[in-house]
């Protein structure tokens, strides 16, 4: 719902290396599954898109407030991930 409807969101998050979880508010734009579930959001705080863990977030509440669309940032913060891991080649016989 916050997706769709472009609503922040206010995180309690446990980040792996940090010893207490922290507060933040966050923009989502989208859902994928590697290992885990992940949101890919952009984070005011940090001024740039953030990968979050969802089994990581202890709590999370929907706010009113509604964020500007960011499509030309989440594009860049794709290409930019896609050039941080490494590629492989695949070969598909039929």
């Amino acid at each position: 719902m916050a997706i769709a409807t472009r609503r922040l969101v206010r995180l309690h998050y446990q980040a792996l290396e940090a010893q207490a979880p922290t507060t933040r508010d966050i923009e989502p734009s989208g859902l994928y599954l590697s290992r885990h579930w992940h949101v890919v959001a952009y984070c005011p705080l940090r001024q740039s898109f953030r990968d979050f863990r969802l089994n990581r977030i202890q709590q999370l509440n929907l706010r009113a407030e509604v964020y500007p669309a960011r499509p030309e940032i989440l594009q860049q913060y794709w290409a930019d991930a896609a050039h941080r891991r490494p590629t492989e080649k695949v070969v598909l016989r039929y």
